[in-house]
C-alpha cells in the first residue's frame, strides 16, 4: 500500500512568521494560559538576536558579577518576549497577575519571564524546536 505524502505539511515558514499558541508546561502539566510565539525563521527574531548579542556583549563587561547576572537575565527575557506577540488563558480558565487580569504587553511577558525561569526555559524550547511550527503536527 502506497501512502500520499504532501510535503507542505512539512513547511514551517508562515506559521513561523505568524505565530503559532504554545502552551508552557511546567512538571509535565500545562499551565492554563498560552502564549503566541514567532519562529526561528522570522524576521523579528532576526531583529531580536541580533539585539541579544550586543546586549550580552555589554553585559559581559560587567565586572559585578550579580549585575552580570541580571543584564544577562534581562537581556534573554527581552529576546524571548521578541518573539510573543500575545497572551491568552487557556479555554476554561481566567488568568491573573499579581491580582490583576493578564493582558498581553511586552513589557508583562518580559517581567513574567524574568520571574519564572521554568515558563522562560520552556517558552525558548518551544521556539527552538521547529516542528511545533509544522503545518501537520506528527
Amino acid at each position: 500500500m502506497e501512502n500520499t505524502i504532501d510535503i507542505a505539511s512539512f513547511f514551517t515558514k508562515k506559521n513561523e512568521e505568524e505565530g503559532i499558541w504554545y502552551e508552557p508546561k511546567v512538571e509535565g502539566r500545562g499551565i492554563g494560559i498560552e502564549f503566541k510565539l514567532l519562529g526561528k525563521a522570522s524576521d523579528a527574531n532576526t531583529i531580536a538576536s541580533e539585539v541579544y548579542e550586543k546586549e550580552t556583549d555589554e553585559a559581559s563587561k560587567e565586572k559585578d558579577a550579580v549585575k552580570r547576572r541580571d543584564k544577562n537575565d534581562k537581556a534573554l527575557a527581552k529576546r524571548i518576549a521578541a518573539v510573543v506577540t500575545d497572551v491568552r488563558a487557556t479555554e476554561g480558565n481566567t488568568v491573573f497577575i499579581e491580582g490583576k487580569p493578564l493582558t498581553y504587553s511586552r513589557e508583562t511577558v518580559e517581567y513574567i519571564l524574568l520571574q519564572s525561569s521554568v515558563i522562560s526555559e520552556d517558552i525558548l524550547r518551544a521556539f527552538i524546536e521547529r516542528e511545533n511550527f509544522m503545518t501537520k503536527k506528527h
